[in-house]
């Protein structure tokens, strides 16, 4: 985050900020998000009773990173068919952000962004900063 400028969309989140001052830094501290002993990795039982909606957890991050894509090309940082090309390989995600930005359309990728900006977290509005690149795509 810090590497960033303290660019708000690094930021880490409130629940990993409060796990890393409790100390739990996973498999360094044997716990985190799981509990790394003996008998393998288990979910942190506090952590078992958190489940969300997959809209209010997986939703956030693909547009993040779709974000996040657009981002780097309009910064010519990448080029699309590369950063698509690195998602797939290099993540394993069946699509590139390009790609699925296509899926859903630029214009509910906005809205998405849009919302999510609006969500009432204290640092929303800079982490969903939606990318000139492509805001200008999705105007046209």
């Amino acid at each position: 985050y810090d590497a960033f400028d303290g660019a708000a969309r690094f930021r880490p989140s409130p629940l990993q900020e409060a796990m890393v001052e409790a100390g739990t830094l996973g498999r360094k501290s044997g716990r985190g998000f799981y509990r790394y002993d003996a008998d393998g990795k288990r979910l942190e039982p506090a952590l078992a009773s958190v489940r969300d909606p997959e809209d209010d957890f997986v939703r956030p991050i693909e547009l993040a990173i779709i974000n996040e894509a657009y981002h780097a090309a309009g910064e010519d940082v990448a080029d699309p068919s590369d950063i698509d090309l690195a998602l797939r390989l290099g993540a394993g995600h069946p699509v590139g952000p390009f790609e699925r930005a296509g899926h859903l359309g630029l214009r509910t990728v906005v809205d998405g962004l849009g919302e999510l900006s609006r969500s009432g977290s204290a640092d929303a509005v800079e982490r969903f900063a939606i990318a000139p690149a492509l805001w200008s795509l999705a105007t046209l």
